[in-house]
């Protein structure tokens, strides 16, 4: 039987995916001359890919048998932006597309990486490291980072770090919004503010004038 099939290769002129079933066009991008149209995809299970059209640069190309006047494509490729993979090492695997965006597994590192990139071309990207337990999240200059023992979000020229030293706070200012509070810790009952007038804070203007906020206190040791 095998000896009865041949297989070729074309550029793709066009496809369509309806239903879950991938069809391609196939012919010579150069001169925009079709051979075979709506010819089957033989797709790997569990994974879709749809070609992009031709442009200035080329064309997807598509490799299938033929056994008399029946066509199949058995595989697919596309030259135009394997730049967007790198230099990839043993093991290493990606999903790419024409735009910015991947998907890069890679082996040396034991991570993965969703990548992508805004109207400005600034990075959009989640990273998770196995070697160093990391989830890394980066949009532009913003950056979050979660260690198995630590949180580290950065954002405008200000920071925040929790630990189990305490949390760190760096920035121009800081504000809490809310009804109640305190700072230190109220030995007799942690969950409540301490209603020693000597331990709150000032509410209205500061001075011999200034009133003990109810609800918000400074607990001493």
């Amino acid at each position: 039987m095998w000896a009865d099939l041949l297989t070729d290769t074309e550029d793709i002129l066009d496809s369509t995916a309806e239903d879950g079933h991938l069809r391609l066009a196939l012919g010579d991008v150069r001169d925009k001359l079709g051979i075979a149209a709506d010819i089957p995809v033989q797709i790997m299970d569990g994974f879709f890919s749809r070609p992009n059209l031709p442009d200035s640069d080329g064309a997807a190309r598509a490799r299938y048998l033929y056994d008399g006047y029946d066509k199949t494509v058995i595989s697919t490729w596309d030259s135009r932006y394997n730049d967007k993979l790198g230099d990839a090492g043993y093991g290493d695997r990606g999903i790419y597309g024409k735009g910015p965006q991947r998907v890069l597994v890679k082996e040396d590192s034991n991570s993965v990486t969703l990548y992508t990139e805004d109207e400005n071309g600034l990075p959009v990207m989640i990273s998770l490291t196995g070697d160093d337990g990391m989830i890394r999240a980066r949009n532009g200059d913003t950056t979050f980072e979660i260690a198995n023992d630590s949180i580290t979000l950065i954002a405008g020229g200000s920071s925040l770090s929790v630990d189990a030293k305490g949390v760190t706070i760096n920035g121009m200012s800081f504000v809490a919004n809310t009804l109640s509070g305190q700072l230190g810790m109220n030995k007799a009952n942690p969950m409540q503010p301490n209603p020693q007038i000597l331990q709150s804070i000032l509410a209205g203007p500061a001075g011999p004038i200034g009133a003990p906020a109810p609800t918000w206190t400074v607990a001493i040791p």
